[in-house]
Protein backbone atom coordinates (compact mmCIF):
# COMPACT_ATOMS: atom_id res chain seq x y z
CA UNK A 1 0.00 0.00 0.00
CA UNK A 2 3.10 2.45 0.90
CA UNK A 3 4.81 1.36 -2.49
CA UNK A 4 1.28 2.21 -4.29
CA UNK A 5 0.98 5.60 -2.60
CA UNK A 6 4.47 6.24 -3.16
CA UNK A 7 3.89 5.87 -7.19
CA UNK A 8 0.71 8.21 -6.96
CA UNK A 9 2.29 10.75 -4.97
CA UNK A 10 5.51 10.47 -7.71
CA UNK A 11 2.66 10.94 -10.67
CA UNK A 12 1.37 13.81 -9.00
CA UNK A 13 4.51 15.71 -8.71
CA UNK A 14 5.53 14.94 -12.35
CA UNK A 15 2.00 16.25 -13.84
CA UNK A 16 2.39 19.55 -11.82
CA UNK A 17 5.56 19.91 -12.63
CA UNK A 18 4.75 19.35 -16.26
CA UNK A 19 2.19 21.61 -16.03
CA UNK A 20 4.66 24.45 -14.57
CA UNK A 21 6.94 24.15 -17.60
CA UNK A 22 4.69 23.67 -20.34
CA UNK A 23 2.06 27.07 -20.18
CA UNK A 24 0.06 26.50 -23.09
CA UNK A 25 -0.70 22.78 -22.41
CA UNK A 26 -1.58 24.12 -18.79
CA UNK A 27 -4.19 26.54 -20.03
CA UNK A 28 -5.42 24.03 -22.00
CA UNK A 29 -6.01 21.73 -19.51
CA UNK A 30 -7.61 24.18 -17.20
CA UNK A 31 -9.79 24.99 -20.27
CA UNK A 32 -10.86 21.63 -20.79
CA UNK A 33 -11.75 21.07 -16.79
CA UNK A 34 -13.74 23.62 -16.99
CA UNK A 35 -15.52 23.17 -19.96
CA UNK A 36 -16.70 19.48 -18.72
CA UNK A 37 -17.21 20.81 -15.24
CA UNK A 38 -19.53 23.84 -16.87
CA UNK A 39 -21.45 20.98 -19.22
CA UNK A 40 -21.86 18.41 -16.87
CA UNK A 41 -23.64 21.79 -13.76
CA UNK A 42 -25.73 22.30 -17.02
CA UNK A 43 -27.04 18.81 -18.36
CA UNK A 44 -27.16 18.40 -14.14
CA UNK A 45 -29.90 20.95 -13.32
CA UNK A 46 -31.72 20.51 -16.64
CA UNK A 47 -32.25 16.87 -16.30
CA UNK A 48 -33.00 17.61 -12.49
CA UNK A 49 -35.51 20.35 -13.41
CA UNK A 50 -37.31 18.92 -16.31
CA UNK A 51 -37.63 14.85 -14.82
CA UNK A 52 -37.04 14.88 -11.27
CA UNK A 53 -37.99 18.42 -9.65
CA UNK A 54 -40.69 19.37 -12.40
CA UNK A 55 -43.32 21.02 -10.20
CA UNK A 56 -42.89 23.66 -7.17
CA UNK A 57 -45.67 22.64 -5.11
CA UNK A 58 -45.18 21.15 -1.57
CA UNK A 59 -45.29 17.19 -1.87
CA UNK A 60 -45.97 16.87 -5.25
CA UNK A 61 -44.23 13.35 -5.36
CA UNK A 62 -47.13 12.30 -3.38
CA UNK A 63 -49.76 13.76 -5.32
CA UNK A 64 -52.30 11.71 -7.47
CA UNK A 65 -54.70 11.91 -10.31
CA UNK A 66 -57.34 9.02 -10.62
CA UNK A 67 -60.13 8.52 -13.26
CA UNK A 68 -63.18 6.59 -13.44
CA UNK A 69 -64.21 3.42 -15.46
CA UNK A 70 -67.46 3.66 -16.82
CA UNK A 71 -69.31 1.08 -18.06
CA UNK A 72 -68.93 0.72 -22.09
CA UNK A 73 -65.82 2.81 -22.15
CA UNK A 74 -62.77 1.92 -23.48
CA UNK A 75 -60.53 4.68 -21.07
CA UNK A 76 -61.69 6.05 -17.42
CA UNK A 77 -62.77 9.63 -17.18
CA UNK A 78 -60.91 12.42 -14.85
CA UNK A 79 -63.72 14.94 -14.99
CA UNK A 80 -66.21 14.50 -12.40
CA UNK A 81 -69.58 16.73 -11.51
CA UNK A 82 -69.93 19.17 -8.60
CA UNK A 83 -71.74 16.75 -6.07
CA UNK A 84 -69.73 13.51 -7.62
CA UNK A 85 -66.39 15.65 -6.29
CA UNK A 86 -68.20 16.29 -2.70
CA UNK A 87 -69.39 12.82 -2.15
CA UNK A 88 -66.05 11.25 -3.13
CA UNK A 89 -64.31 14.25 -0.42
CA UNK A 90 -67.07 13.27 2.23
CA UNK A 91 -66.65 9.72 2.06
CA UNK A 92 -62.27 9.89 1.53
CA UNK A 93 -60.69 7.58 3.90
CA UNK A 94 -57.46 7.04 1.39
CA UNK A 95 -56.67 10.62 0.64
CA UNK A 96 -54.82 12.91 3.12
CA UNK A 97 -56.88 16.38 0.86
CA UNK A 98 -58.33 16.17 -2.40
CA UNK A 99 -58.85 19.50 -4.02
CA UNK A 100 -60.58 19.91 -7.73
CA UNK A 101 -61.03 23.00 -10.34
CA UNK A 102 -61.82 23.92 -13.91
CA UNK A 103 -60.92 26.18 -16.20
CA UNK A 104 -62.86 28.65 -18.37
CA UNK A 105 -63.09 32.17 -19.90
CA UNK A 106 -64.42 35.12 -17.26
CA UNK A 107 -64.39 39.01 -18.63
CA UNK A 108 -62.99 41.94 -16.41
CA UNK A 109 -65.41 45.05 -17.27
CA UNK A 110 -63.21 47.80 -16.44
CA UNK A 111 -65.07 51.68 -18.19
CA UNK A 112 -65.76 51.28 -21.12
CA UNK A 113 -63.17 48.11 -21.65
CA UNK A 114 -63.66 44.37 -21.32
CA UNK A 115 -61.07 41.69 -21.23
CA UNK A 116 -61.43 38.12 -21.17
CA UNK A 117 -59.11 36.63 -18.72
CA UNK A 118 -58.45 32.85 -18.12
CA UNK A 119 -59.34 31.35 -15.04
CA UNK A 120 -59.62 28.31 -13.28
CA UNK A 121 -62.29 27.79 -10.76
CA UNK A 122 -60.47 25.92 -7.93
CA UNK A 123 -62.10 24.96 -4.38
CA UNK A 124 -61.25 26.72 -1.31
CA UNK A 125 -57.96 24.55 0.35
CA UNK A 126 -56.80 24.47 -4.05
CA UNK A 127 -53.38 26.66 -2.99
CA UNK A 128 -53.28 25.09 0.88
CA UNK A 129 -53.09 21.45 -0.84
CA UNK A 130 -50.31 23.25 -3.55
CA UNK A 131 -48.67 24.87 -0.52
CA UNK A 132 -48.53 27.93 -2.69
CA UNK A 133 -48.56 31.52 -0.72
CA UNK A 134 -49.53 34.32 -1.81
CA UNK A 135 -47.25 37.18 -3.01
CA UNK A 136 -49.40 39.96 -1.61
CA UNK A 137 -52.70 39.90 0.57
CA UNK A 138 -54.55 35.99 1.61
CA UNK A 139 -55.57 32.17 0.04
CA UNK A 140 -58.84 31.90 -0.20
CA UNK A 141 -60.14 30.24 2.46
CA UNK A 142 -63.62 27.74 3.05
CA UNK A 143 -64.77 30.56 5.27
CA UNK A 144 -64.91 32.29 1.53
CA UNK A 145 -67.33 29.76 -0.02
CA UNK A 146 -70.26 29.87 2.86
CA UNK A 147 -73.18 31.22 1.75
CA UNK A 148 -73.63 35.02 1.89
CA UNK A 149 -69.59 35.41 1.53
CA UNK A 150 -68.53 38.72 -0.38
CA UNK A 151 -67.42 36.88 -3.66
CA UNK A 152 -63.58 36.58 -3.68
CA UNK A 153 -60.18 35.80 -6.15
CA UNK A 154 -56.68 36.01 -6.89
CA UNK A 155 -54.86 36.88 -9.65
CA UNK A 156 -51.62 35.50 -11.10
CA UNK A 157 -48.50 37.47 -10.98
CA UNK A 158 -48.47 38.15 -14.96
CA UNK A 159 -52.12 39.87 -14.73
CA UNK A 160 -51.11 42.12 -11.70
CA UNK A 161 -47.47 43.25 -13.42
CA UNK A 162 -48.99 43.58 -16.74
CA UNK A 163 -52.49 44.98 -16.75
CA UNK A 164 -52.09 46.66 -13.03
CA UNK A 165 -48.72 47.73 -13.07
CA UNK A 166 -47.53 45.58 -10.12
CA UNK A 167 -49.76 48.46 -7.75
CA UNK A 168 -49.34 46.50 -4.57
CA UNK A 169 -52.92 49.09 -3.12
CA UNK A 170 -54.92 46.83 -5.39
CA UNK A 171 -56.12 44.82 -2.01
CA UNK A 172 -59.28 45.31 -1.16
CA UNK A 173 -60.59 46.77 -4.07
CA UNK A 174 -63.90 45.74 -6.18
CA UNK A 175 -63.31 44.15 -9.53
CA UNK A 176 -66.36 43.56 -12.05
CA UNK A 177 -65.58 40.06 -13.72
CA UNK A 178 -68.53 38.92 -15.96
CA UNK A 179 -71.06 41.20 -14.46
CA UNK A 180 -70.30 40.25 -10.78
CA UNK A 181 -68.16 42.05 -7.91
CA UNK A 182 -65.33 40.68 -6.61
CA UNK A 183 -63.07 41.66 -3.50
CA UNK A 184 -59.67 40.77 -2.01
CA UNK A 185 -57.42 39.65 -5.73
CA UNK A 186 -54.25 38.53 -4.08
CA UNK A 187 -51.53 38.30 -6.91
CA UNK A 188 -49.92 35.06 -6.45
CA UNK A 189 -45.76 34.34 -7.33
CA UNK A 190 -44.21 34.93 -10.33
CA UNK A 191 -42.95 31.23 -10.71
CA UNK A 192 -46.50 29.66 -10.19
CA UNK A 193 -47.13 27.71 -13.65
CA UNK A 194 -50.37 28.60 -13.96
CA UNK A 195 -49.99 29.97 -18.02
CA UNK A 196 -49.99 33.79 -18.82
CA UNK A 197 -53.72 34.66 -17.07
Amino acid sequence: MQRLLGWVWRDFRFAFHSLGRDKRFTLLAVLALALGIGSVTVIFNAVYGVLIDTFPYAHYDRMVSFSMDEPGQSWGRETMTIPEFLDFRDQNHVFEDMEGGTGGPLHYIHGDQTIQWSVTRETANGYLFLGVKPLLGRLITPEDTKPGAPPVFMMTYQVWKNQFNGDPNILGKSFNLSGMLQLSPSPLPQNLPRGDE
